[in-house]
């Protein structure tokens, strides 16, 4: 009788050790959104002639991730931004420029975009930007190894009862 019930308490330990660490979602905040993003550069009330803007998007890590990101402008007459003027990078929380951002640590970043719109309705420019955890966290590993490990010994406990 106490085998039994731990037996059916084995299966159940194995099954929520197993199961218990699911994949991380990376949390991703920028101020539009969070993929591709048609981003206008309004000019302001009594605002003529051209005007410098700075648009910063933060993105919050809480596992280390891959991000990329593109950004390019949009010509087009009432929305028009200086081809010499527009610039773009990705800055730590130390406001260090990130020249190759592969692989990013947890924690807060800063993607910078800015320029000189001179269009009649300001600027626009797109925005595309992808995070993706590009392998799995190792204690994500080694309980779904601990798991099967446990399941596959109840398997063989099993079979030779």
């Amino acid at each position: 009788m106490l085998k039994r019930w731990l037996k059916k308490l084995l299966v159940v330990a194995v099954s929520v050790f197993s199961l218990t660490n699911v994949a991380y979602a990376t949390n991703v905040t920028l101020s539009y959104g969070n993929t591709d993003l048609l981003v206008p550069v309004n000019r302001d009330a009594g605002v003529t002639g051209a005007f410098n803007f700075t648009d910063i998007f933060n993105l919050d890590l809480t596992v280390p991730a891959s991000f990329k990101f593109l950004i390019t402008e949009l010509e087009e007459p009432a929305y028009n931004i200086v081809n010499s003027s527009f610039s773009y990078g990705l800055y730590d929380v130390s406001n260090n420029l990130l020249t190759t951002p592969t692989i990013l640590t947890p924690g807060s970043y800063q993607l910078r975009v800015s320029g000189t719109a001179d269009g009649f309705l300001g600027g626009q420019y797109f925005l595309s930007a992808s995070v993706s955890t590009p392998i799995p966290e190792p204690e994500s590993t080694a309980f779904m190894v601990f798991g099967l490990s446990m399941i596959g010994f109840v398997i063989l406990r099993k079979s030779r009862s």
